[in-house]
């Protein structure tokens, strides 16, 4: 009898590909491994690989955007430098 539940993990690194979730991709297998050896829920599991790939967008987003700023590394508002500005009122 064929499990249509049965991983078949290459099947699950492809769609993981497709789908775009490459956290996913690439923690999938020890994160399973840890929710066996510790009895997560399936939903504890799935929301533990969820707030990985959360966590990992906002931070390539976020170097994404840095880099296309070209701005320098450690360079804010505090130590911008030049004249000050006048308050924008709105």
């Amino acid at each position: 009898m064929n499990d249509p539940f049965v991983v078949d993990p290459p099947q699950l690194d492809l769609l993981l590909k497709q789908l775009r979730l490459p956290t996913m991709r690439a923690l999938w297998r020890s994160f399973t491994e840890r929710a066996e050896r510790e009895g997560w829920s399936p939903a504890r599991l799935l929301a533990a690989l969820a707030s990985q790939e959360v966590t990992d967008r906002e931070r390539r987003r976020f170097e994404r955007h840095r880099a296309e700023s070209k701005l320098p590394r450690g360079k804010t508002l505090d130590n911008f430098g030049g004249r000050p500005r006048r308050p924008v009122n709105g």
